[in-house]
């Protein structure tokens, strides 16, 4: 005999989780730290990634199947400075909004 599904019988129907309180949270800037790095490095990694697609291989400037695999890694390093250097400006009102909204 075949069991309905109900969702007592669902393990992740029983409570979903809640966004953190960052308001009473003591690690409020660790959580700003974070949150610049994933929305900097969500933003220019998709915008880098897209540059690479309609990018043409040229015949001289070909770096052949070394630069296939490490552009990966050159691709992240870039990000991840762009980031450091530039993601304030971008993620300060997200996270301002994001910090009103759980109070």
């Amino acid at each position: 005999m075949i069991t309905p599904i109900t969702s007592s019988t669902l393990p992740l129907a029983e409570k979903t989780p809640e966004a953190p309180d960052v308001s009473k949270n003591a690690d409020k800037e660790e959580f700003r730290k974070v949150f610049h790095q994933f929305v900097g490095a969500t933003l220019y990694g998709q915008m880098l990634k897209s540059m690479r697609q309609t990018q043409q291989k040229t015949p001289y400037f070909d770096g052949g199947r070394a630069e296939e695999i490490f552009q990966q890694q050159l691709d992240q390093q870039l990000v991840d400075r762009v980031t450091e250097a530039s993601s304030r400006t971008v993620s300060d009102p997200m996270f301002k909004l994001i910090t009103m909204r759980s109070k």
